[in-house]
């Protein structure tokens, strides 16, 4: 019981952050917020709920904003994958896709690839030495995630590739050849 009282304390503080910068996020945005259906807000109150990382916790409350803001059903999915994601994940997916942007806003040329490429969500195809900048200063700043002393060298090569393989498992990225049709 004690343990119970432990844990539902644990979630309720990680709602209540994550739920105050829900309210922020829809007033910034002077969108209306409606009702989100209840079979995703209870994953999407679990998922937040459990998570207390200030990364993780952002990303949670932009979702949850979204689904609330949205002018159509937005789909569970995006629940399912950011359950899935670590912090580094999450980060390197946000630089990525700040990347996209910034490509299509100044018309520059899709990123050159040479050997074994990613494509994000059909939108960024950029090769597997492109991606490293992504995750290796954030792998060597945040490697207390991964076990090692904040301080400590990383070896950031096997961390990134298993990310990026995890990014991969859950279909956010595609990994092919160049080449292939």
């Amino acid at each position: 019981l004690m343990f119970g009282d432990k844990a539902r304390e644990y979630r309720i503080r990680n709602w209540i952050r994550t739920e105050k910068r829900v309210q922020q996020m829809v007033a910034e945005s002077q969108i209306e917020a409606h009702c989100v259906p209840p079979r995703q807000f209870l994953p999407l109150l679990e998922g937040a709920s459990l998570e207390d990382e200030a990364t993780l916790q952002e990303s949670w409350a932009a979702l949850i904003a979204n689904f609330a803001t949205a002018e159509f059903e937005m789909p569970s999915v995006f629940i399912e994958f950011l359950k899935e994601l670590s912090p580094i994940e999450a980060i390197a997916l946000n630089r990525m896709w700040e990347a996209v942007v910034e490509t299509i806003h100044v018309d520059a040329p899709a990123f050159p690839c040479t050997s074994v490429s990613f494509l994000m969500r059909d939108v960024l195809v950029i090769s597997d030495v492109e991606m490293a900048p992504y995750f290796d200063d954030l792998i060597a700043s945040k490697g207390q995630y991964l076990g090692f002393a904040p301080d400590a060298t990383v070896d950031v090569a096997v961390p990134r590739e298993i990310s990026i393989a995890n990014l991969v498992r859950l279909g956010i990225l595609e990994k092919f050849n160049v080449g292939d049709t």
